[in-house]
């Protein structure tokens, strides 16, 4: 699996956008569901994201998370002296039936930034 993108923290102008599908990689039909990122790094054992998106395209299974470098994912503090960490990630979703399922797994690597 490779890296989907590098996210330097703090950095608050990038945003992520996944379009949810199926196992024959067509859209999942989002209207009236909820969406989060859930993932964790190996570089940082006990750190989990849990983080609710918004549903941008929520009939073609479009989703966003803003600001992806910023305070609710990934903190400086967070990063246990290391200079960067990659995660293992999911989209989570809740469809209108209240059934739950998970995206295919992709990753994104967080790095402190290179100068404070």
């Amino acid at each position: 699996m490779s890296v989907l993108a590098e996210v330097v923290i703090g950095a608050t102008r990038k945003d992520l956008v996944v379009t949810v599908t199926d196992e024959n990689n067509l859209p999942i039909n989002l209207t009236g569901g909820t969406v989060k990122l859930q993932g964790k790094s190996e570089a940082l054992p006990g750190f989990t994201l849990d983080v609710a998106g918004t549903l941008l395209d929520p009939a073609n299974g479009v989703a966003k998370w803003a600001s992806i470098g910023g305070v609710a994912f990934v903190e400086v503090s967070d990063m246990q002296s290391k200079p960067e960490a990659t995660f293992d990630l999911r989209v989570r979703f809740v469809d209108a039936g209240t059934l739950v399922d998970y995206g295919p797994e992709f990753q994104i690597k967080w790095v402190i930034p290179p100068i404070p």
